[in-house]
């Protein structure tokens, strides 16, 4: 379960993984952002509509494993645009989340500025960033890069999407699934080595908020 937590996390954005990965004692494996297409992250974030949010569900071997991950739309302010991540063993369900403050910069990349987590509806802590966090769009992966337009089952329903794999020159790869159709990140599925992945299970445009509504403030010392 912690390998998972933590594989989720990294998926959403590093510094987050690392604030995880210390609490549990693991080091999340880098998952490629650079397969999503060039500045295509920061601009379907910034487009999004403000609670919209997609769930996915952890599998393994294709079956689920009984981790849920959702991603809302928490609303834009001047300090930026805010992510909620909701983490749980159940869907729809917030027993863990984290709010995420990010910048997009003109390059494409999106910046990690601040991170609070909220435990079963508890109080609100900030944690900890350390050094700068910039999550890139696009980029040069190692190892043998294939594209083609398929379809995508998930237990959402089937897409018309776009499969990226990629062949490591040590090893197994993955393959990602983007369908342009859905919210946010636009991934329908990924799969990963070792029979690992994640696989849509929802998505919507009307989602609670676990922190409430945003608001422009500053971190507290």
């Amino acid at each position: 379960m912690r390998a998972i937590i933590c594989f989720l996390l990294f998926l959403a954005f590093p510094a987050l993984a690392e604030a995880a990965a210390s609490s549990t004692g693991r080091s999340p494996a880098p998952l490629p952002f650079h397969l999503l297409p060039s500045s295509g992250l920061a601009e379907r974030l910034l487009e999004a509509e403000p609670g919209s949010w997609v769930e996915y569900v952890a599998t393994l071997e294709g079956q689920p494993v009984g981790s849920y991950l959702r991603y809302v739309h928490a609303g834009r302010t001047e300090e930026g645009l805010w992510l909620e991540l909701w983490l749980s063993s159940k869907p729809g369900s917030a027993a863990t989340a984290f709010r995420i403050l990010l910048e997009a910069d003109a390059a494409g990349g999106l910046h990690t500025r601040r991170v609070q987590q909220r435990l079963l509806g508890g109080k609100i802590t900030e944690l900890e960033l350390g050094e700068e966090t910039r999550v890139a769009a696009g980029g040069s992966p190692r190892g043998k890069l294939g594209e083609r337009w398929t379809t995508v089952m998930t237990r959402a329903g089937s897409f018309r999407a776009r499969e990226i794999s990629l062949r490591e020159a040590d090893g197994p790869g993955m393959r990602l699934f983007l369908a342009e159709e859905l919210p946010l990140l636009g991934i329908a599925r990924m799969d990963l080595a070792g029979g690992t992945g994640f696989e849509l299970h929802a998505f919507g445009r009307e989602s609670r908020l676990a922190f409430g509504a945003a608001e422009s403030t500053t971190p507290s010392p």
